[in-house]
């Protein structure tokens, strides 16, 4: 059975991506012009810039493509503190391991970041193909993975380091 803290937690999670996707309905109202390029790369549009200089080309991540990781920040940026300054004394004096229980909310918001990037990374993924009407090219999985892991890991190291 799922206690009610983790439905909160899975609330949280399925209405953060609609909000994120209604904050960067900009990115899919001036990418819909150019809808000529194949998924992989409409994909990865929504994440990444490039920066030009001279004949090289650098794929940025840009401010306003990150809202979904600030977004989840808002939502989880407070999760393992709140523990430590409201209830301490609670906590602390029934755990007989604390940084047993450090690790332990630490991996409950890896999951949490794991979960909402994957779902992001979908429900883009999903919009690229409707968007393009093109099938899933080749390189769509490589450059899926490769978003989804450093989005997620992103997130996860800036998560904790606002969390610690």
């Amino acid at each position: 059975m799922i206690r009610v803290r983790s439905w909160k937690n899975i609330l949280k999670i399925l209405s953060a991506i609609p909000i994120a996707l209604i904050i960067n309905i900009d990115s899919f109202l001036s990418a819909a012009g150019s809808v000529d390029m194949n998924v992989s790369r409409y994909f990865m549009s929504f994440f990444v810039g490039e920066v030009t200089y001279g004949d090289t080309k650098t794929i940025v991540y840009a401010m306003e493509n990150l809202t979904f990781v600030f977004l989840f920040i808002i939502l989880f940026g407070n999760s393992i503190t709140e523990k430590m300054e409201f209830v301490p004394a609670y906590y602390f004096t029934r755990i007989r391991n604390r940084g047993r229980w450090f690790i332990s909310e630490s991996l409950k918001l890896v999951c949490r970041a794991f979960i909402y990037d994957l779902l992001y990374c979908v429900v883009i993924l999903i919009i690229s193909v409707i968007i393009t009407g093109r099938q899933i090219d080749s390189e769509l999985f490589s450059t899926f993975m490769c978003i989804f892991l450093v989005s997620a890991a992103l997130m996860i190291i800036m998560t904790l380091l606002v969390n610690i």
